[in-house]
């Protein structure tokens, strides 16, 4: 492999195959496989590696994070981080839908088309994959990462389905029960919505369209996603013995300059993902 050059050897090709992203594979890897990959928008080289843990340098967040998922903001962090991003239709790819459904079918320009179409299917279907990827990556860092049990699919039958299928959140939640050990789930019944995180009074007279808590008792005013978000963390570390919120420091919801680093650097290069900062001290003194 000439990863200089961006070039890879095949067997029974003569010359070196020039390979986009080889630059992504780290130093010090051992390449144990390589297949060859046919996809509707080109060949792709699926490479598995072999990389030593003790060499292996990853930035880790020493503290827990809750989650909280969305539909207008798709990821909302107990530190105040806020993720979106949406991977919807090209134009080309509705041009394209319109021009097969006036071709015959089966003719020779119909499969022209078709296979366009299955070209941009592809290319979204990388894009929302490598936001997932990232994000997953990001979360691994942290010590524990507590989510609340959501019933995506009936999101899918709301008013917001749409946007739901454009996000990608059930893949998401799907990806982190596979691949994070230390992954605390809270019980869907939870009203991590009503419930004030400073003082716990339950607020019941609250819709979706109330994107600001504002609690009676304590005067708490502060973020509807980031109040749901901090409250999933409190109740799901009560699971965990090592970890209590009382041995927490009191500057724990803060977004520590490792975690902004890691965050700009990890979402930071997929261009469809925006992300936001809302202080979670800034928003206690509100009141």
């Amino acid at each position: 492999m000439l990863k200089d050059k961006n070039r890879i050897k095949i067997q029974r090709l003569k010359k070196p195959v020039r390979v986009l992203g080889l630059h992504q594979l780290p130093d010090n890897c051992d390449i144990a496989k390589a297949e060859l990959i046919k996809k509707p928008d080109g060949y792709y080289i699926h490479l598995t590696c072999y990389i030593d843990k003790q060499n292996e340098k990853q930035e880790k967040i020493n503290k827990p994070i809750g989650i909280d998922f969305g539909i207008k903001h798709q990821l909302t962090l107990s530190n105040g981080v806020k993720i979106n991003y949406r991977i919807e239709e090209t134009k080309r790819q509705k041009k394209l839908q319109k021009k097969l459904s006036r071709q015959q079918k089966g003719s020779r320009n119909y499969q022209k088309t078709k296979q366009k179409i299955q070209r941009e299917h592809q290319k979204i279907y990388n894009r929302r994959k490598d936001i997932k990827n990232k994000i997953l990556s990001l979360l691994r860092r942290y010590e524990y990462v507590l989510i609340q049990e959501e019933q995506i699919k009936n999101w899918h039958s709301g008013l917001f389905g749409k946007q739901i299928q454009t996000t990608g959140i059930g893949g998401i939640i799907s990806m982190l029960k596979k691949n994070i050990e230390t992954l605390i789930s809270v019980n869907r019944y939870e009203a991590t919505t009503k419930i004030c995180s400073r003082c716990e009074n339950r607020k019941e007279d609250i819709t979706l369209s109330d994107r600001t808590y504002k609690c009676d008792n304590c005067g708490l005013v502060i973020d509807r996603d980031l109040n749901s978000a901090i409250n999933i963390l409190k109740i799901g570390l009560q699971k965990v013995e090592e970890t209590t919120i009382k041995n927490l420091p009191l500057d724990w919801w803060d977004v520590k300059p490792v975690e902004r680093e890691a965050t700009a650097r990890v979402l930071g290069s997929n261009p469809y993902v925006r992300v936001s900062y809302t202080s979670v001290k800034q928003e206690a003194r509100l009141f």
